[in-house]
C-alpha cells in the first residue's frame, strides 16, 4: 500500500520562490479573539505572510464583542 502524504504548503512556496511565513492565532474557541488578531495580522501584512486561526474547541458561532 503507498501512502500519499499531502505536499508541505511553506516546502511548496519555498521550491516555487513563493515563501511566505505562516501565523497562526490559536484561541480556545475561535470565536473572536483568534479572528481579530488574524485580521490585523492581515491587514498590516497584507500578502506577505499567510494567516490562520484556530481553536482547540471550535464554538458553534462568533461570539459578540
Amino acid at each position: 500500500m503507498v501512502e500519499t502524504v499531502a505536499p508541505d504548503p511553506v516546502v511548496s512556496a519555498a521550491a516555487s520562490g513563493r515563501a511566505r511565513p505562516i501565523v497562526l492565532f490559536v484561541c480556545v474557541h475561535n470565536a473572536g479573539k483568534s479572528q481579530i488578531a488574524a485580521a490585523i495580522m492581515r491587514q498590516g501584512a497584507g500578502e506577505r505572510v499567510n494567516v490562520r486561526s484556530a481553536g482547540t474547541a471550535p464554538d458553534a458561532q462568533v461570539h459578540d464583542l
